[in-house]
């Protein structure tokens, strides 16, 4: 009777020598009990103990504004190891977008609108096929400038959310307003304009200015966000400024917005100490108020274009307090 028994032996990495990922002979033989050595041998393996990583191209770990779209870009590698899996793209630990969209990847579209203002973090999750498992992210912010709140009136015009050109270029135009101010050290101005922005989107809420609006498959809250926006600008300009703005509107009998009327704002002795002409909603505010002494009464009156004799009220009075005034509105007839 032959018995053999061949165990085996002399298995080593490229001779043992392997230290790091990546592929290596795998060399092995077998001996006898009677130590017969067969024939070495040799199988090419891959050593990994690394977790794939991402290399994140974008976002980057820099302010974006509210306005700006966001592409996703990315590339997963495992190097020398076994290989990549699968990847999972998340936004702030999501793997949905705010607006419930999935977050799909490489090369995505994202819309900042759709997010709050703030810090958000974009992570890649990773698996190679050995099960290494590894995750890489980048942290963003997203900002409010007066620009971008203007780019902002003006996608949601674009997406529909805004069904009013005329209205989109008066809010608009206030921000044009409030850069300048600010690049002029008016800092109280900018506040009070940016005041009366808020005042016009909360106007027309829900009229021509959509709370909810879904576009290319995403949806937007525009009154929440200009309105919080503007906010967000307010506060910017410092812990101590306070809007004092004044603002109204000007309607026909039909309550549509009458623009190109001229509103006068009296001192005590009925001089006029500023004017305003009024948007295409009707829509008006004094800015600069810093003449206005606190305790003093003033009154607001509307000189009516020609197709209306009158008024109603004729004038509106009210005592000065260095706060915001929202007037009732002023009715032509």
């Amino acid at each position: 009777m032959n018995l053999h028994y061949f165990p085996i032996i002399n298995a080593s990495l490229n001779g043992a020598s392997a230290v790091g990922d990546g592929a290596y002979d795998f060399q092995y033989a077998a001996q006898s009990v009677w130590n017969l050595i067969e024939q070495r041998h040799i199988q090419t393996v891959t050593l990994d103990n690394t977790p794939p990583a991402a290399t994140i191209s974008q976002p980057t770990a820099t302010p974006y504004t509210h306005a700006d779209i966001l592409t996703l870009s990315y590339l997963v590698s495992d190097g020398t190891g076994s290989g990549v899996k699968s990847s999972t793209a998340k936004m702030d630990g999501s793997t949905t977008l705010p607006d419930n969209t999935p977050v799909t990847g490489n090369g995505q579209t994202i819309p900042l609108l759709i997010m709050s203002l703030g810090s958000h973090t974009f992570s890649v999750d990773s698996v190679d096929n050995v099960n290494n498992s590894g995750t890489n992210s980048v942290t963003f912010t997203i900002i409010v400038t007066p620009d971008s709140l203007i780019t902002e009136v003006n996608e949601f015009l674009g997406l529909g959310c805004i069904d009013n050109a005329g209205i989109a270029n008066s809010l608009a135009s206030k921000m044009a307003a409030v850069k300048n101010a600010i690049a002029n050290g008016q800092i109280q101005a900018a506040a009070n304009i940016l005041s009366a922005f808020i005042k016009e989107v909360q106007a027309q809420a829900g009229k021509h200015i959509s709370t909810t609006c879904t576009s290319g498959g995403h949806q937007y809250y525009p009154v929440q966000t200009l309105i919080g926006d503007a906010q967000y600008l307010l506060g910017t300009l410092g812990p101590k400024v306070k809007a004092d703005a004044i603002v109204g509107s000007v309607l026909n009998s039909t309550l549509v917005g009458i623009s190109g009327a001229t509103v006068s704002l009296l001192n005590s002795t009925k001089d006029v100490v500023g004017t305003a002409i009024t948007d295409v909603s009707g829509f008006y505010y004094f800015a600069t108020t810093g003449g206005c002494a606190i305790g003093k009464t003033y009154t607001v009156k509307v000189t009516p274009p020609s197709a209306y004799k009158s008024s109603m009220p004729t004038s509106q009075t009210f005592n000065w307090s260095a706060n915001a005034v929202t007037l009732a509105n002023f009715g032509l007839r």
